[in-house]
């Protein structure tokens, strides 16, 4: 495809062009004015939704390895260069004309010989999170069924890993629009609301704090890393800590990129809004990194303030999951949580469809059907379906995808698409600044890696 081409869309979201027409020959859009009906409170909702997924689990250890003034700085510094990265996306899928544009779309028109890389690497980031939702549904219903002293198949993660996607993840992954999604995301954002409040409550009442398992006495050996040294230390009673001086932090920069991830989805915003001028997204962006922001704040710093050094990974498996008044509040929260990633899921497998969709196009010289399209969504789901059974955690592996797949969807896509896209305009303020977001995240991708494999070798 040529460089001026712009791609148009089907009913299930991709290019298309009527039989016998060449490819770029105009056709009917998909989302003509009068079938987009998304608002800029229900765009929002989607948004903020794709944003906090089950990354925040990870941000108090994040915090745990910088300090909390640290933490907060990168926090604050990632939250507006995703913005910014959001912005300049939805300047350029403005700038195409139409509501059917999508990254490759944008790609074909920007920078086409990397049109497929592109498309491989959104569809890579977005199966890979997808994936991980299964993983932590498989890692909290266990626990809960635990808790309730349920044993046998029913407390095997394979079995709830199973019936979540067959049951939930499965239906809605089918669905051809992301605002069909709006009451199932309203849905979601309640249950990571549930997850803040019970963070903050359980940091700063001292009463449920006292019911957190390594703040009691009688301190398992677990909660000890050998890191420390002694095992006479505790350090889930240490006092939370400004800047810990630790050369490591590099490897969990990835984590706050990572965190604001959900640039696969505004294109798709674009599409759909009602009145999708430059304002109108941009006020959505706004609105949910600042939610974004607010909430990654308050679950991180509470998180480290409880826990200290002790906090690694996924914060969930350090409160208490007993029949005590804070452990059956947890074992809703773990449901909650189980909930909230498993209705974000068709928030990753849709543009991981359309990408692959675009992927197919360029391999086959036409666009693909209603084949293709039913195909590929039965091999996300079988496929992600398949990873989760089989990993236990994708620890190190979301790290890397974090590292890679969305420095290059936050930084450098948006960076290289508004230089190629306003060329014309020579080198103005903006276009500068395009360009530094483009060279910072081709500068973040190497030191991310080499630190995260650095800090895993050595562990």
């Amino acid at each position: 495809m040529g460089a001026g081409h712009e791609p148009l869309l089907n009913n299930f979201g991709y290019t298309t062009v009527e039989d016998g027409a060449p490819l770029d020959e105009p056709v009917e859009e998909v989302t003509p004015e009068k079938e987009a009906s998304a608002t800029v409170f229900s765009s929002q909702i989607n948004l903020t939704n794709t944003i906090l997924g089950a990354g925040m689990l990870a941000l108090p250890h994040a915090f745990s390895v910088g300090g909390y003034s640290l933490g907060a700085i990168f926090l604050l510094i990632a939250g507006i260069g995703g913005g910014y990265g959001l912005h300049l996306l939805g300047v350029c899928a403005h700038s195409m004309g139409h509501r059917n544009t999508s990254y490759g779309g944008v790609a074909d028109a920007t920078v086409p010989s990397c049109s497929g890389i592109i498309s491989a690497a959104v569809a890579i980031k977005c199966f890979g999170v997808a994936t991980s939702y299964l993983i932590v549904i498989g890692d909290q219903f266990p626990k809960v069924m635990e808790a309730q002293g349920v044993t046998g198949m029913a407390s095997s993660r394979e079995f709830w890993i199973i019936l979540y996607h067959l049951a939930i993840c499965t239906p809605l992954a089918c669905l051809p629009k992301l605002d069909m999604l709006k009451f199932t995301s309203s849905i979601a954002l309640c249950a990571g609301a549930y997850l803040i409040i019970l963070v903050i409550l359980f940091a700063y009442v001292p009463e449920l704090e006292d019911t957190v398992p390594c703040k009691k006495d009688d301190l398992p050996q677990v909660f000890l890393p050998a890191a420390l040294g002694s095992r006479d230390v505790d350090p889930c009673k240490e006092d939370p800590i400004a800047w810990t001086g630790k050369t490591n932090f590099l490897s969990v920069m990835s984590i706050f990129i990572f965190s604001y991830t959900c640039h696969q989805n505004i294109f798709t915003i674009h599409n759909e809004l009602k009145i999708n001028t430059v304002s109108n997204i941009n006020q959505v962006v706004i609105r949910t990194v600042a939610t974004a922001v607010t909430v990654y704040t308050g679950v991180a710093v509470s998180g480290y303030i409880l826990f200290g050094p002790a906090v690694k990974g996924d914060i969930l498996t350090l409160y208490p999951s007993d029949q005590s008044a804070a452990g059956k509040a947890f074992t809703g929260l773990r449901v909650a949580i189980a909930f909230f990633v498993g209705l974000s899921y068709p928030l990753q497998s849709h543009p991981c469809r359309q990408s692959l969709m675009h992927l197919v196009q360029l391999c086959l010289g036409k666009p693909p059907g209603a084949i293709w399209h039913w195909g590929l969504t039965a091999g996300i789901l079988a496929g992600s379906l398949c990873i989760a059974l089989a990993v236990t955690s994708l620890g190190m592996v979301l790290a890397v995808v974090g590292a890679t797949a969305s420095t290059t969807l936050c930084y450098i896509l948006p960076g290289i698409f508004y230089c190629k896209r306003f060329e014309a305009d020579g080198w103005t303020r903006k276009r500068i600044s395009a360009a530094g977001m483009f060279c910072l995240g081709c500068l973040i991708v190497p030191v991310c890696l080499t630190a995260i494999f650095i800090y895993h070798a050595s562990e």
